[in-house]
């Protein structure tokens, strides 16, 4: 298995005016893979969400940080991931059992699609800055796939072309084998010309051909697409890092209410919560309930 750093990478084709960025994930989808317990297909989902986080939030070298989620009809459900600055991702399926399809051949480098599994829904994407100021975009699905629909999403949002493709690999036995993504996005003044012509490479199953060729190499990737392109800066190595803690969770429970709350106080219950993102469990003690239940009280009474 190829061993690799997970990165974020921008380039800019000065002569088009066009600005690429790659996103190494490998690592932080394997890491969830393992973590989360995921099936194939919920695998593939959750790394080419990591991707697109990566891509949407730090193409523009922004402070602050980035959220996407994609809520469906179809089995997957739910499909959240989320970026800071620093390149610090997490993510998760609501579904970590969905299997790849019966006709899936191994054997074939092709791109599995993941729409029919997220059926009818919406995109948000929501944008935190250093202030706490955030923006938030929504829109519908137009075809489930990921990638394609959060570029769609990005499109809209920023109002300039832009194309996203993102792929994970997984080996003989159904581990992460590379997971990548790219995002091809105008600037003013943009040559659309050369712009279809880098997304012409990468469409039609062009990118993952790509991922199999250089699994380990951003910059062979770039080089297929702009070999004349120069390295920006805003480049940084992408973590997995959860951010749960004991202390969010205990805030959280007050979201509860009084009457929840006074519930588990009589039943002498100790809540237990599981993080999403990690699966570690924490358990509320029950004098904790009766002190957050004290302050609410407290509050709603001021």
């Amino acid at each position: 298995m190829v061993i690799m750093n997970d990165c974020f990478q921008r380039v800019v084709i000065e002569e088009h005016s066009i600005i690429v960025g790659i996103a190494i994930t490998t690592g932080a989808c394997r890491h969830a893979q393992s973590l989360q317990n995921l099936a194939p297909l919920s695998t593939m989902a959750m790394g080419r969400m990591l991707n697109a986080a990566a891509l949407a939030g730090l193409l523009q070298n922004r402070k602050g940080g980035l959220s996407l989620q994609m809520v469906g009809t179809g089995e997957l459900g739910q499909i959240f991931a989320d970026v800071n600055d620093e390149g610090h991702l997490r993510g998760y399926v609501k579904n970590p059992s969905v299997g790849l399809p019966q006709d899936f051949n191994p054997k074939a480098l092709t791109h599995t699609a993941v729409g029919d599994k997220m059926g009818s829904g919406e995109v948000s994407m929501i944008r935190m800055g250093l202030d706490n100021q955030f923006t938030q975009s929504t829109t519908l699905f137009h075809s489930g796939e990921i990638d394609q629909d959060i570029g769609e999403c990005l499109q809209q949002s920023d109002q300039i072309p832009t194309k996203m493709h993102c792929s994970v690999i997984l080996n003989d036995h159904n581990v992460v084998e590379a997971s990548a993504g790219i995002i091809v996005q105008g600037m003013p003044g943009t040559n659309l010309e050369a712009f279809h012509e880098i997304c012409n490479i990468l469409s039609g199953g062009g990118f993952l051909k790509l991922l199999e060729l250089f699994p380990a190499d951003w910059k062979e990737i770039v080089h297929a697409v702009a070999p004349n392109a120069r390295l920006m800066n805003g480049n940084r190595e992408l973590t997995w890092q959860c951010r749960c803690s004991r202390e969010k969770f205990l805030g959280a429970l007050k979201m509860f209410g009084p009457t929840d709350m006074a519930d588990m106080i009589q039943k002498n219950e100790s809540p237990e919560v599981v993080c999403d993102f990690c699966k570690k469990v924490y358990t509320i003690a029950s004098e904790d309930v009766v002190k957050i239940y004290s302050e609410t009280i407290i509050t709603s009474q001021n």
